[in-house]
C-alpha cells in the first residue's frame, strides 16, 4: 500500500498547517480515521519521518491524500471512499462553502455559451 522506500509506518506522521500553526498526527491514525469534521480544512501537506525527513503526499494512495483532485475522484466514483461517511462529510463541507453552487454556476455559464454559439452558427430555434 505505501511506498517501500519509506520508514516503518509507526515512525511516520502527517503534517498540517492551520491558522494557529502547524501540527502533526500519526500516519496510522490518518489512514484509519482521516479528517475529523471538515475534509476541506484538513488537507495534509507532507509526511514526516521520526528523523525529520519529509516525503511528498504522492507516497500515499490517492484516496488518502484528501486533496482537491482526490476529493473530486471520490465524489465522481473513480476511486473508493477511504473512510466511513467521508462522502457525506465532504458533500456537507462543500455545500457550506458554496462549492457546489460555484460548480453549477460554471455549468450554467458553459451551457449559455454553447447556446449562444449555436444561435450564432445556426440561427435561433423555431
Amino acid at each position: 500500500m505505501l511506498n517501500p522506500n519509506l520508514p516503518p509506518i509507526e515512525e511516520l506522521r502527517v503534517s498540517f498547517t492551520y491558522r494557529m500553526g502547524q501540527f502533526e498526527i500519526p500516519l496510522e491514525l490518518w489512514l484509519m480515521y482521516g479528517p475529523k469534521d471538515d475534509p476541506l480544512k484538513e488537507i495534509p501537506e507532507y509526511i514526516v519521518a521520526a528523523d525529520g525527513r519529509r516525503f511528498p503526499l504522492s507516497v500515499l494512495p490517492m484516496s488518502y491524500r484528501n486533496g482537491e483532485w482526490a476529493q473530486r475522484f471520490i465524489l465522481w466514483g473513480l476511486i473508493a471512499e477511504p473512510w466511513p461517511d467521508y462522502i457525506v462529510r465532504l458533500r456537507k463541507s462543500r455545500q457550506e462553502y458554496g462549492i457546489f453552487r460555484r460548480e453549477s454556476l460554471k455549468r450554467m455559464c458553459k451551457k449559455a455559451i454553447l447556446d449562444i454559439k449555436n444561435i450564432f452558427l445556426h440561427g435561433p430555434k423555431k
